[in-house]
């Protein structure tokens, strides 16, 4: 582990004074050659008044100093609602003077940026002002690359782990049902087992709702929270690496049977109803189910629902001292786990407007963001005030001093999506278990084990692909579409539905995305193999 003593030695009384200071250090420092860098920042719409905003807070304040002080840089902040973040960086970046540092996790939108002439080309910059990321993050550049030039700095992921599933142990306990392990240590369920289960929660009626209450939670404008039970259904030797490069998830092999299962729990009352309704940027009914302990069974992110303060289960352990929760993998009909979708090793893609006038100020500031010694401090504190160190990992002194100083402080650490410069067998730092409640770290990390077990990650195309980048949204609302009718309706019309919203996506520009993936996938075997 890189050592970041200079910031982890710094006691509270003197980063109180500092906090203090700040305004007259941020704005008494500037000299005539400063320059101003505008930064986007993620407004999640979750601070209350007495922290700040986005744009302005104690650990903004922190960080503007820092950056004057060392690179004489004036950061400014230029807030965009995570909800709604393409829309606004899209509007954003055609303005005359758009923030100059920009960045979104949607690399088709990234690829339209940059065709679009609305990206900058930072390849001298990088080579001249970044040095330590040309290290760092030499794993990921490439992805941010575009016929041999950068126009990107891909964050590093700590880890590639998805989805997993969850379901409520102690539940299970009181029916006396045993939950199956497998070789690796994860307890695993086949579909018609955990339809069983399923039956069995809901008419045992524990969260005291009536035996016609679902006992899966869903919601359904993404496919994430059912993603699991869909993978447990794809024919995993059918799908070649050409098929997960070219084609959507709803059309791998085996995934039309995934999607019949899901029918057949909501035609049976198991799944919730109202699913459509609930959007992904208000999960505030989901959470609020599986902290009433109205659910028994939920598929979600691995690691949805662990925040220490806010998190949907740290909130049930702590209302429910009784509750238990285990990670659950599915089982495919051929009796391997599901295979599952991992994160390609980059995360957000940032990069700097093409209508900037700094970017070597931006590439200097992304490349200080890069060293571990001033990323750690953003993501975990100080050393006691916030945090212990065990080992290589980083433990809460406690979570309501963990979080609620310090909310939304790791959208600031924009060059890591996690403790990404952790030892690579040290999973529990990487992870960051020691941010969570105890009684939550071993189910978060065989929730990292599920997810982590029987994977694909989807090759990456780069360059354009006009056919996929000028459908991309009419055909996310035909799969929506498809989504919501072939679960919904009634079970004798599903290959009617089925085949209905399929031909719809394929007559969109489906067709035609498709076959311009594959293109792209066979040329780039094809140089692969050329050099």
């Amino acid at each position: 582990m890189i050592e970041v003593f200079p910031v982890r030695k710094m006691c509270l009384l003197s980063f109180l004074l500092l906090l203090l200071m700040l305004p007259f250090l941020v704005h008494g420092s500037a000299s005539a050659q400063t320059e101003t860098l505008r930064v986007m920042v993620y407004d999640r719409e979750n601070m209350p008044e007495e922290y700040g905003s986005c744009e302005d807070n104690a650990w903004v304040r922190y960080i503007q100093s820092r950056v004057l002080r060392e690179l004489d840089i004036d950061l400014q902040f230029v807030r965009v609602k995570r909800a709604d973040d393409v829309a606004q960086i899209n509007l954003l970046a055609g303005q005359n003077e758009p923030p100059d540092i920009m960045f979104t996790y949607e690399y088709d939108f990234w690829l339209t940026l940059c065709r679009n002439g609305l990206v900058a080309d930072i390849t001298d910059e990088l080579e001249e002002n970044g040095s330590y990321l040309k290290r760092s993050h030499a794993s990921v550049l490439p992805y941010g690359e575009i016929d041999g030039r950068q126009y990107a700095i891909p964050s590093l992921r700590s880890t590639t782990d998805v989805t997993s599933a969850f379901i409520r142990k102690d539940w299970l306990d009181r029916l006396g049902i045993d939950l199956p392990k497998e070789e690796n240590g994860c307890y695993a369920l086949t579909a018609e087992q955990l339809l069983e289960i399923l039956r069995s929660f809901q008419q045992a009626d524990f969260a005291g709702r009536g035996t016609d209450a679902p006992a899966f939670l869903s919601y359904g404008t993404t496919y994430w929270p059912m993603l699991l039970l869909i993978e447990g259904f794809y024919e995993q030797d059918a799908i070649s690496d050409e098929d997960l490069a070219s084609r959507p998830f709803f059309l791998y092999d085996g995934a039309k049977e995934g999607y019949r299962y899901l029918n057949t729990l909501y035609n049976a009352g198991l799944l919730n109803s109202d699913f459509a309704m609930i959007g992904e940027n208000d999960k505030s009914q989901y959470g609020q189910a599986i902290i009433n302990g109205d659910v028994g069974f939920w598929c979600n992110d691995s690691w949805y629902g662990f925040d220490s303060v806010n998190g949907a289960l740290t909130k049930l352990y702590s209302t429910d001292p009784s509750a238990e929760v285990a990670a659950v993998d599915i089982l495919a009909p051929d009796g391997r786990p599901a295979y599952k979708y991992t994160y390609h090793p980059y995360g957000m893609m940032v990069f700097v407007s093409s209508r900037s006038a700094h970017t070597d100020a931006a590439v200097r500031y992304l490349n200080w963001l890069a060293q571990p010694e001033n990323d750690f401090v953003l993501r975990y504190g100080f050393e006691n005030e916030h945090y212990t160190l065990e080992g290589n990992m980083p433990v809460a002194v406690s979570s309501s001093q963990m979080q609620q100083p310090r909310i939304s402080v790791t959208d600031l650490a924009l060059m890591y999506n996690g403790y990404a410069y952790a030892p690579d067998d040290d999973i529990d730092a990487r992870l960051s278990l020691g941010m969570y409640m105890e009684r939550l770290r071993s189910l978060r990390r065989d929730a990292w084990r599920v997810a982590m077990t029987n994977t694909f990650s989807i090759p990456t195309l780069t360059g354009y692909i006009p056919a996929s980048l000028e459908t991309v949204n009419i055909l996310a609302a035909k799969e929506r579409e498809l989504r919501m009718r072939t679960i919904m309706c009634p079970a004798e019309n599903f290959d009617e539905e089925w085949d209905r919203c399929v031909a719809a996506y394929l007559s969109a520009g489906g067709s035609r995305a498709i076959e311009a993936k594959r293109s792209a996938y066979r040329e780039s075997i094809a140089e692969k193999k050329g050099n």
